[in-house]
């Protein structure tokens, strides 16, 4: 089913602002809100040291259990975002689309950009090149 709401579709798909598309706009902003969240903030330094090893965290005091619990909801409301830009683009949500895409080429993308599987090593920057 088409979505031919053209707010909506300028807005998150096919839109510009100053001859910039707008979804160049949106990875702007999401690398620049990830890199000075998990560079610059006490979140982003938690993250990283549960990632790195969880009982170490543990062992200092840090709540390894309630951080992992705070990325995977930041991670699945990202994941919806995602997913208004992708239909925004797309005008719609074709199944075809998303039946014929690789589940594990994200995950390449990021490894490609420098982070670690078992984690630990990664930045914003290196996942977007990666990607």
């Amino acid at each position: 089913m088409p979505i031919e709401n053209d707010l909506y579709n300028s807005l998150f798909g096919r839109g510009s602002l100053l001859g910039i598309p707008s979804l160049i706009l949106w990875t702007i902003l999401a690398v620049g809100i990830g890199y000075f969240v998990f560079r610059e903030t006490r979140f982003g330094a938690h993250v990283h040291a549960v990632g790195d090893s969880a009982r170490a965290a543990r062992a200092t005091g840090s709540r390894s259990c309630a951080w992992r619990f705070a990325v995977m909801v930041l991670s699945g409301t990202l994941a919806g975002l995602a997913g208004l830009l992708y239909a925004g683009r797309l005008h719609g949500a074709p199944l075809t689309r998303w039946a014929s895409r690789s589940p594990h080429g994200d995950r390449r993308s990021v490894i490609v950009g420098g982070t670690r599987l078992n984690g630990g090593a990664g930045s914003i920057v290196g996942a977007l090149i990666g990607c």
